[in-house]
């Protein structure tokens, strides 16, 4: 959909809903009416009796007289689960009486922000649409049926609330009850929501049932639901909240199926839509809203349902909204994202006869040990985010390997920022040997240089020759040029494990080197911040290719120091200094170049990352000091020893010159 159409279908909807909400407005009944008529929807004529019998189940006896949605005026919020987990629950969970749904969902082990005295991460959040419609998760709207030109709208003061009961296991329950009368003031049709919790799981069961209450047939052409809503954002750098649909493609393998934030919102308008569609043979598994970290999925418990539509039309809608109440401590915009489908029974309502929509709602971290019980089997919740399925796709094997040594070692060092600084000595330790062998064939290479000097003279204006004979001589020499770079090409894979595993891995968020009463460094998946702009008055900028800059970062300047610093005391450097002046100038652009382009990728960085990148240029200089010591020390040596003139020192070693290698004596006598 491009961006005029997606405008002009904009408009059209926000007009569409105006008028409707225009129309119930001036159509309502007066305040003296009777309570119990206070949220009706009215038509302005009475639907006909269908000519078809009622007695045959297939057919359908229209409604006869006005139709009623039943009022409750009194409404009381209720809530289920804890604050505190030791309780048992895994959160909190808010219910909002008159709408028959949820509220907010407070996870009773993660905070909003790092320095927030109490736990309680608001997961899920009311929102309001274009029109300031407050919706909440797992909501029901507009109701039609068959044979009434008018709709029921299901998002008012219609819901009758039990109290909640808990089981001798902890399980809690409560449910919702919403009852249209028919023209006779009788029940036909009830509409009931039921809710349950258990302790120590992430996920809360939820159901719709429509039970016929009446003599005759009702034919129920679709509900109108929204899924969970109102997640906030939690990447500081990009806003990676989504709309997810699970499915499975023709060859029954998972897929997924998104729309982003990025997708559908600017600066300017909230409110875009997108529709997410099943297409061919495409099974539905299960639809979610997520960010970073959190998410909050539907699936339902059954999908080879005959009687329950869960997704009737093929398709969901994912929409931007706004927070209806915003955090305190909430940065940035107030917009969020949701989405909503149509509900529909697979046939006609017989007299008597009930119809379930049957859900099991999972809402928390989107972490692997979560997704380790049978429950989860084949779901694939990893993919609730676009973090876990880029991370999926690129070294997920290492990436798992990062987190497994990362997680062991802080079981014995209780301290993330820590434990990073120990696997960066860890990884230097395995790689050494490669590193070792690394300088000395650039040291050996600086050797070179006078050799390499004269075959440019003697094979002046003819490059391929000068590039054959320099090759000749590495080979001679036993160099690989490709080996000065090995440690850290190497090492790239192992950043970009690091960085998905920062970016997904939920133990990271709020942990730190230090606790957060310091102030710095006290949140591995966040910038470091050591000095924020709004303490000292001074207002956030936007800054190319770093984003919004809104404090001094300390590590990605330390970065981009070691980087310097790496650059310029690398033997390859200053080999080229000496014998090369075209490309000394291009090492000295490289050497302010480098740092530069690391400080400007990793600035808005997750400091853990920053942490171990920083943490192992600077070992690496270290090391590289130590190693080209050592091999000083060994020529020295040698050289005290008196080699002959055709020998070369090498990692300590004297090796004669190629071309005058001495052959082995061949013994006197072969032993049979």
């Amino acid at each position: 959909m491009d961006q005029d159409t997606l405008k002009r279908f904009t408009t059209s909807m926000i007009l569409c809903m105006g008028l409707l909400f225009a129309w119930q407005y001036f159509n309502s009944p007066k305040k003296d009416d009777q309570p119990a008529k206070q949220d009706q929807q009215q038509s302005s004529t009475d639907t006909e009796n269908a000519s078809k019998s009622s007695d045959d189940p297939a057919t359908l006896t229209a409604p006869t007289g006005q139709w009623s949605l039943v009022a409750v005026p009194e409404t009381r919020n209720v809530t289920m689960g804890s604050l505190d987990s030791k309780d048992g629950y895994d959160a909190q969970i808010i219910f909002d009486s008159a709408t028959g749904s949820v509220s907010q969902v407070l996870l009773n082990q993660y905070k909003y922000k790092i320095d927030d005295e109490a736990n309680g991460y608001p997961v899920l959040n009311p929102i309001k649409d274009a029109d300031d419609n407050i919706i909440n998760s797992f909501m029901l709207e507009k109701m039609t049926i068959e044979g009434l030109t008018y709709p029921f709208m299901l998002n008012g003061k219609c819901w009758k609330t039990s109290q909640v009961t808990t089981g001798s296991d902890g399980t809690q329950s409560v449910s919702f009850t919403a009852t249209v009368n028919d023209g006779d003031g009788k029940a036909a049709l009830e509409i009931i929501k039921n809710f349950s919790y258990k302790k120590n799981d992430h996920e809360i069961d939820f159901s719709i049932k429509l039970v016929n209450k009446s003599t005759n047939s009702i034919d129920i052409k679709g509900i109108k639901f929204y899924g969970p809503a109102g997640v906030l954002r939690e990447d500081s750098r990009t806003d990676s909240r989504a709309v997810t649909l699970g499915l499975l493609d023709e060859d029954n393998e998972f897929d997924t199926t998104r729309s982003t934030v990025k997708d559908l919102n600017d600066k300017k308008d909230f409110f875009g839509t997108e529709t997410l569609t099943l297409e061919n043979n495409q099974k539905f598994r299960w639809y979610s809203v997520g960010n970073k970290y959190f998410a909050a999925g539907l699936r339902p418990k059954t999908y080879e349902d005959d009687n329950a539509l869960y997704l009737s039309e093929g398709s969901i809608l994912a929409q931007g909204f706004i927070l209806n109440d915003p955090p305190e401590k909430l940065t940035g915009p107030i917009n969020t994202f949701g989405f909503s489908t149509k509900l529909k029974p697979a046939k006609t309502l017989d007299a008597g006869k009930t119809v379930t929509f049957d859900f099991a709602a999972y809402v928390g971290p989107v972490e692997r040990q979560f997704f380790k019980e049978a429950k989860y089997a084949g779901l694939n919740y990893d993919q609730m985010t676009t973090t876990r399925s880029c991370a999926c796709c690129t070294f997920g094997f290492l990436q798992v390997a990062v987190v497994g040594l990362l997680d062991g070692i802080h079981k014995v060092i209780p301290n993330y920022g820590i434990a990073v600084i120990f696997m960066v000595l860890l990884v230097r330790l395995l790689l050494h040997p490669i590193s070792k062998k690394s300088q000395v064939n650039m040291m050996s290479m600086s050797k070179l240089g006078p050799k390499v000097e004269e075959i440019k003279k003697k094979y002046a204006g003819n490059p391929q020759e000068i590039q054959k004979q320099t090759m000749l001589i590495y080979r001679e020499q036993g160099f690989t040029p490709i080996l000065g770079c090995l440690p850290m090409l190497l090492q790239m894979p192992i950043w970009i494990a690091l960085f998905t595993t920062v970016s997904t891995h939920i133990p990271l968020r709020h942990s730190g080197m230090f606790p957060a009463s310091f102030g710095w460094l006290n949140d591995l998946s966040a910038p470091d911040k050591l000095i924020a702009f709004s303490s000292i008055g001074i207002p956030s900028f936007n800054f190319p290719l770093v984003g919004e800059v809104n404090a001094v970062n300390l590590l990605p300047i330390l970065l981009g120091v070691a980087m310097f610093l790496q650059m310029k005391y690398s033997p390859q450097s200053n080999m080229q200094t000496q014998t090369n002046p075209q490309a000394a100038q291009q090492q000295k652009m490289m050497m302010w170049m480098m740092p530069i382009m690391m400080f400007v990728m990793f600035y808005n960085g997750s400091s853990g990352l920053n942490l171990y990148i920083m943490a192992s240029t600077f070992a690496g200089l270290i090391e590289q000091h130590f190693i080209r010591k050592h091999i000083k020390e060994k020529e020295a040596m040698e050289s005290l020893a008196g080699p002959s003139k055709n020998v070369i020192v090498i990692d300590g070693k004297a090796a004669t010159k190629i071309g005058e290698k001495k052959k082995k004596p061949k013994p006197p006598f072969k032993m049979k």
